[in-house]
């Protein structure tokens, strides 16, 4: 009985003794050394160690927030909110790793999702920021001159202003209000007298809910309503036409750290159709901030039991301090599609074959926020196979409060 006793300590020590010899950083060691290295602001160092202090099981909330300042300072941010993320699923009050997270979401662009970790925030850091949970967070302007190479479609007008507020630390809440004007001849629209010089006055209301569910999910409702007049400009009682079209769209997003993914539902009833359209959409930033970005979205679109799919694919980066570029393109041809959460709706009689453009944004100062754009498009004439030109000047201003 005690050779059976002195062979199971005997096992338990070589097992003991091996254990350690694996580890080769012990907890004392990783305090030690990470707090050195974050103490004389060796940030890369200090990144590389923890990773190999936290493979050998050494992952300990003090290490996670050094590691998380040291890819901060890197302008890393999405790394730093990994390690920040990883303490708060410890310690869901710690108020640091809240503060940083919202530091890292806002360089991030993703302020939603930035103002959930506010409630953690000291009475000192409140008063420090006055972080408002009720208020109007930017309010902007966009405007597009469009013009085309073919007679019977006249040069067109898109404006819109947008206001943005915050309902609550989790409730944010998007309004804009659109016009879009042309004249065009169509002889095609034979219930439209004086159809060869149709004048289009489309009205629109947008409206944007979201909600942060967490620090992972967040959930999004969207309604889009457009007045489509066909109106002759001689004004008779049965010349004219006037479509009341509406868009719903439900979305759910998902936030990892180097990237974002969300699934959204649209219904809508433009013109004379019902339509369906089912979208995938990915934000990435490879290296953790936004110097390099890219957002690509796959639609497939069900309309009168036809499927049709599109690509459209966004790339930027920042060209300095103060000024970012960013190219899009958009594949395959479409009619009835909506882009950006069902913002912008292409429900243009023509349809379009290709689009592509460039847009430059100027950031003067941290409320004004400008953009210059010029956007290609090749449509196809209405009920025919002539393809024609549309170029678009595009300009906008943001004011973030």
């Amino acid at each position: 009985m005690q050779k059976n006793k002195l062979v199971v300590t005997t096992i338990l020590i070589l097992m003991i003794q091996l254990v350690n010899a694996q580890q080769k950083i012990s907890f004392s060691d990783a305090d030690y050394k990470s707090y050195d290295l974050y103490y004389n602001g060796k940030w890369k160092e200090l990144i590389k160690y923890g990773e190999e202090a936290i493979k050998d099981g050494n992952d300990f909330n003090y290490l996670r927030l050094r590691m998380g300042y040291a890819a901060f300072m890197l302008q890393n941010y999405s790394e730093a909110l990994k390690h920040y993320n990883a303490v708060l699923s410890k310690d869901s009050y710690h108020e640091i790793a809240h503060y940083y997270a919202w530091l890292c979401l806002i360089n991030l662009h993703q302020q939603e999702q930035a103002y959930i970790h506010v409630p953690y925030f000291s009475k000192e850091t409140k008063d420090y920021f006055h972080p408002a949970k009720r208020t109007i967070t930017s309010l902007g302007w966009e405007s597009s001159f469009k013009t085309t190479n073919v007679t019977t479609r006249n040069n067109s007008m898109y404006n819109k202003i947008t206001l943005n507020s915050r309902l609550g630390w989790r409730i944010n809440m998007e309004h804009s209000f659109a016009t879009h004007q042309q004249n065009i001849n169509e002889e095609k629209f034979i219930y439209i007298n004086n159809n060869q010089n149709i004048q289009i006055k489309q009205k629109e209301y947008y409206n944007k809910t979201t909600v942060s569910l967490n620090r992972k999910w967040q959930l999004k409702a969207a309604y889009h309503y457009l007045q489509t007049p066909f109106n002759s400009l001689i004004y008779r009682p049965d010349s004219n036409l006037v479509y009341n079209n509406k868009i719903w769209l439900m979305g759910l997003k998902y936030f990892a750290n180097y990237f974002t993914l969300q699934v959204s539902l649209i219904s809508a009833k433009l013109a004379d159709s019902n339509i369906h359209q089912y979208t995938l959409q990915s934000s990435y930033y490879p290296y953790g901030n936004m110097n390099v970005y890219g957002i690509s979205t796959i639609s497939i679109k069900e309309q009168n039991n036809i499927h049709s799919i599109n690509v459209h694919q966004v790339a930027g980066c920042k060209l300095t301090k103060k000024t970012w570029l960013e190219g899009n393109i958009t594949l395959g041809s479409f009619s009835n599609i909506t882009e950006n959460d069902a913002l912008y709706v292409y429900n243009a009689v023509d349809e379009n074959q290709f689009k592509g453009g460039m847009n430059v944004y100027l950031l003067q100062n941290e409320h004004i926020l400008v953009m210059l754009g010029y956007t290609f498009e090749q449509r196809k004439l209405y009920k025919t196979d002539f393809l024609f030109y549309q170029h678009s000047i595009n300009g906008g201003l943001t004011w973030k409060f």
